[in-house]
């Protein structure tokens, strides 16, 4: 079983962008890196903290992988 996570991410300004984490270890890898300031790779964009305004979850479920 995988948790599937996906986040949004608000910008200054108004813009966001969602990002899809299909393993709950690299969400919580990713908070630990937006904590510590380090960019965030996310499908192929580049998310740089500092222009974050705040981040939500939009939707986290169970996947069954057998």
């Amino acid at each position: 079983m995988s948790k599937e996570v996906v986040v949004r991410y608000h910008f200054v300004g108004s813009g966001y962008t969602d990002c899809e984490y299909i393993d709950k270890e690299m969400y919580l890898l990713s908070i630990t890196r937006f904590e510590a300031g380090l960019l965030l790779f996310c499908d192929n964009k580049v998310i740089n903290p500092k222009n974050v305004t705040y981040f939500e979850i939009i939707k986290e479920r169970v996947m069954n992988i057998d």
